[in-house]
């Protein structure tokens, strides 16, 4: 059981290696060197305020084995550590003032604390020093802004207690880093709980979600939560903790569909359409060659078979240019406009027109929205285009799309944000296949027909790594 305001030494505390604010650390002495580092001014004007009067304090320890770790009042028992011995100060130059000051005044004079002590063997302990901890960081505004969800994850692990935001964990098991974790939860951890309880997601011990297509879900998630929207069927709902637990199990039910019960069924589909395809192509090919056949044995042409295939062939590329593209079989299956794994790199932009747009433009079916995607989606493009280029300061010499398109592109590939090869893809897309033209086309006119859905897919594909980067996670707007 926890023992209150019980002396101990100096001597027998060890600096916390695991100071939860931060990835664990080797030794005591790591720990020292990143609490100087970490604000060296701030460290100096603690050792020069603790020069000046130092007090003695009370910690809280936890006993484990023999060992006495502390759990608070590191940095200030780091402060004392370094009087008494400045050989735990880096080296360098910069640090010469502390080790100056230290060397100067040796010993403070303080070699006992007050200490709360809590035993790990005793399981009471180990919740209540968590609780602790929580109540001297949560409440008190001098520390709040460190003591984050991720800390508290940590000390509770470290400790042994009841774990403290468990969903933590899924974030730390699918390599989210220190400050990713922290961004992404900040005032948001309660939707975080709710989000990742959900049963459906079948979270393993580790982390793991025991579902297909895992890592997309979870970035999926970790998008909703912090556009704090998602669209359920046609209805955009503001994802908050005000949201009805019954609608977050929609949510995620419509998440697993898209991103895991739908992978089997595209590979389903591809295999089934190749299979269809090539049938049709052989039976298609059988019967021109005997009707060609027929029509040389009664003219008594014998160039007559290959002249027609010549032409058959000519026209085939003609209506069919657009065909030879990458990710054929992935657009053979596509129905939407953008891919679900496409919308998860579609963040918010910061504008609630552009965003709005965004929105409609996944809401895209090219099977029901025949005439209206390619319209919808150059206006997508423009908007996007031109607010970015604005936001970052980029001109353009005239207001034609493909120009507007272009100099982001070129600005993109000066900075060293994309590389050759996507700059060339795109370049060679708007210039070489006329898609521009065609969502003209349709836009201005309705005697113009409907554009075929590989067209759409092929071009919307080849452009998306410039989208990702306007719709990227930071909302400012800047590249």
């Amino acid at each position: 059981m926890a023992e209150k305001n019980k002396k101990v030494e100096l001597k027998d505390l060890r600096i916390n290696k695991e100071n939860f604010r931060h990835t664990p650390l080797n030794d005591e002495k790591e720990a020292i060197h990143y609490l100087i580092n970490e604000d060296y001014e701030s460290y100096l004007n603690l050792a020069k305020s603790m020069l000046k009067d130092c007090r003695t304090y009370s910690v809280l320890l936890l006993k484990k084995g023999d060992e006495y770790i502390l759990m608070d009042g590191n940095r200030r028992t780091s402060v004392l550590k370094v009087f008494e011995n400045p050989q735990l100060i880096p080296s360098g130059s910069k640090y010469n003032e502390l080790r100056n000051l230290c060397k100067e005044s040796a010993s403070l004079g303080v070699n006992s604390f007050n200490a709360d002590i809590y035993y790990d063997t005793d399981e009471a302990d180990k919740d209540n020093l968590l609780e602790a901890l929580n109540e001297l960081h949560v409440h008190n505004n001098k520390t709040k802004k460190d003591w984050n969800a991720l800390s508290q994850y940590r000390a509770s692990v470290y400790i042994g207690a009841t774990v403290k935001h468990p969903w933590i964990r899924i974030l730390m098991y699918y390599n989210y880093s220190d400050e990713e974790i922290i961004a992404m939860t900040e005032r948001k951890t309660d939707i975080f709980s709710r989000v990742f309880r959900n049963k459906h997601l079948r979270v393993e011990k580790n982390g793991k979600l025991g579902i297909k297509n895992d890592e997309a879900v979870v970035k999926a998630i970790c998008k909703i939560v912090k556009d704090g929207a998602y669209y359920l069927g046609d209805q955009l709902y503001k994802v908050n903790t005000r949201l009805d637990l019954a609608l977050i199990s929609d949510i995620i039910d419509d998440l697993i569909k898209k991103y895991s019960l739908e992978q089997e069924q595209i590979v389903f589909s591809n295999e089934n359409q190749l299979q269809s395809t090539q049938k049709t192509h052989s039976e298609t090919t059988s019967t021109s060659e005997k009707g060609l056949q027929v029509a040389s044995e009664i003219t008594g042409k014998e160039n007559t078979n290959s002249e027609s295939k010549s032409t058959q062939q000519n026209e085939h590329i003609k209506t069919n240019n657009f065909n030879n593209r990458p990710n054929k079989k992935v657009t053979n299956v596509r129905d939407m406009m953008i891919s679900y794994e496409q919308r998860a790199e579609l963040y918010s932009s910061g504008n609630d027109i552009v965003d709005q747009l965004k929105y409609e433009v996944l809401l895209l079916s090219l099977n029901k929205m025949v005439i209206s995607a390619p319209i919808i989606l150059r206006s997508f493009l423009q908007y996007s285009f031109v607010w970015y280029a604005e936001a970052n300061g980029i001109s353009y010499t005239s207001n034609s799309l493909p120009n507007q398109i272009m100099e982001v592109v070129n600005n993109l590939f000066n900075k060293g944000v994309i590389d050759r090869e996507t700059k060339s893809r795109v370049k060679t897309m708007i210039n070489n296949n006329d898609i521009i033209n065609l969502l003209n086309d349709v836009t201005h006119s309705y005697k113009n027909g409907p554009i075929p859905r590989i067209i759409l897919l092929d071009f919307y594909d080849s452009i998306h790594p410039i989208m990702k980067i306007i719709f990227s996670e930071d909302e400012s707007g800047q590249s």
